[in-house]
């Protein structure tokens, strides 16, 4: 589980549906990339990146929001 980037998700409000048509993907795929069986391609990550207003290299980790 990628742990910051659901727990941003979630400060902004956010559901999987809601974030991933925000983002331009499907709901699945945005599940799997949150769950951590897909990685996200570059331009999808720095969407996601710019959506969420975090751009460290981190958010893709399996980290907490310190």
């Amino acid at each position: 589980m990628r742990t910051k980037l659901v727990e941003l998700r979630k400060m902004q409000g956010f559901t999987q549906y809601t974030f991933a048509a925000a983002v331009g993907t499907s709901r699945s795929h945005y599940g799997q990339i949150e769950t951590g069986d897909k990685s996200p391609s570059f331009r999808l990550s720095r969407r996601i990146k710019k959506q969420l207003g975090y751009y460290a290299d981190d958010l893709f980790d399996n980290t907490s929001i310190p």
